[in-house]
């Protein structure tokens, strides 16, 4: 009995021990101007990750680079861009592919040979990978000052991003995604692809990187485009209209609710300048383990402006914007002036009124006599 209960418990302890391994994903990368040489590299993070994809595709600009490792450092240098300082940009065309682990299993001697390789330790979910690629697409239209460009074939497919330079997509479903990397590989890319794991994932996120505003309102390419700004921002920084010499009104209805910090400022143009953008609610979903879903508005403050004689005056804000002045106390001051004037006048005539319905006294009436006869 003793030995029956170990041999169905061995399985079990094997399989848990098994189960970490599936939380790590796989970062390969076929450069065209390389042999592929196999190289495996050192356990990477997540975050190096997000990072040598970035500067690879080109949008490092948008991602944070103050607090790096220098673990990430070094990852970067040797598997980040490789383009030589007097090497055209143009030359080299950048293809991030993101490809589940049940689609690598099922093709993994199709994926060989390789440049380099990477294992991603604690790689966030499949759905949050998913959602990064679709802020590295984001990213390619808002540097290119490009309009995102929306078709059920791309969306069939999975491609996030498509240019003569440059493409960003997900494979999922393809019989044999080995033979469609070659074919890109044939046609001059340097492929960078992310495996992800579709069952198993770390209660991790990939950091903060800023996603344009682009995708969101198409109007910000014509109304600010990125090429007037040379300098690259800090990056915590956000380019938002918030920031421009904009004065018109907001117009229409305003939402409450931003999914993001950066959506939030550029929409209400920084709280039209009386308040900030703060995280108002979280929304979690029950049947999931994410963090949920960020609710951010306007928390609006009160100005105080002091006059020439001395005197302060405090102006309350309100509105999803903070776009409207809190005019309750003029609002009542006038009703209520209003309304006593229009009482005292009432009071008056109905005064005047009864004065003029009363009879005259009986001895004002016997003094009055008519004019005597001659």
């Amino acid at each position: 009995m003793r030995w029956l209960s170990l041999s169905l418990w061995l399985p079990a302890l094997a399989a848990a021990a098994q189960v970490p391994t599936d939380f790590n994903g796989r970062l390969y990368i076929y450069d065209k101007s390389s042999p592929s040489l196999s190289n495996k590299h050192a356990p990477i993070s997540h975050e190096a990750a997000r990072l040598i994809i970035a500067q690879r595709l080109g949008v490092d600009r948008y991602h944070d680079g103050d607090s790096i490792s220098p673990e990430t450092m070094s990852a970067l240098n040797s598997l980040g861009s490789s383009s030589g300082l007097f090497e055209e940009k143009d030359f080299r065309r950048p293809l991030a592919v993101l490809l589940s682990s049940e689609d690598r299993h099922h093709h993994q001697q199709d994926l060989e040979p390789y440049t380099h390789l990477a294992t991603v330790e604690a790689i966030p979910s499949l759905k949050q990978s998913d959602s990064l690629f679709v802020g590295f697409a984001a990213q390619k239209y808002a540097s290119e000052n490009r309009r995102p460009v929306f078709s059920k074939d791309n969306a069939e497919q999975g491609i996030y991003f498509e240019s003569d330079d440059a493409i960003v997509r997900r494979i999922t479903g393809f019989p044999q995604p080995g033979l469609l990397l070659d074919q890109y590989r044939r046609e001059g890319y340097d492929v960078i692809l992310l495996i992800s794991p579709k069952q198993w994932a770390a209660k991790t996120s990939y950091g903060h990187f800023e996603w344009p505003m682009v995708t969101h309102d198409k109007r910000q390419i014509q109304e600010k485009p990125l090429e007037e700004e040379p300098d690259t921002p800090a990056p915590n920084e956000t380019i938002s209209p918030s920031k421009s010499n904009d004065t018109t009104p907001l117009r229409g209805i305003l939402p409450f609710c931003y999914s993001t910090k950066e959506k939030c400022e550029s929409t209400t143009r920084n709280c039209t300048g009386h308040g900030s953008c703060k995280i108002a609610y979280t929304q979690k979903d029950s049947s999931s383990d994410d963090e949920g879903v960020p609710c951010y508005s306007c928390s609006c403050s009160a100005t105080v402006r002091e006059n020439k004689d001395g005197s302060k005056k405090t102006t309350v804000w309100s509105g999803p914007a903070c776009q409207k002045k809190d005019v309750v106390t003029p609002f009542w001051l006038i009703t209520g002036f209003t309304v006593l004037m229009i009482f005292l006048v009432s009071w008056a005539i109905g005064t005047i009124m009864t004065m003029g319905n009363e009879e005259l006294p009986s001895v004002i009436g016997a003094g009055v006599s008519g004019v005597p006869r001659k």
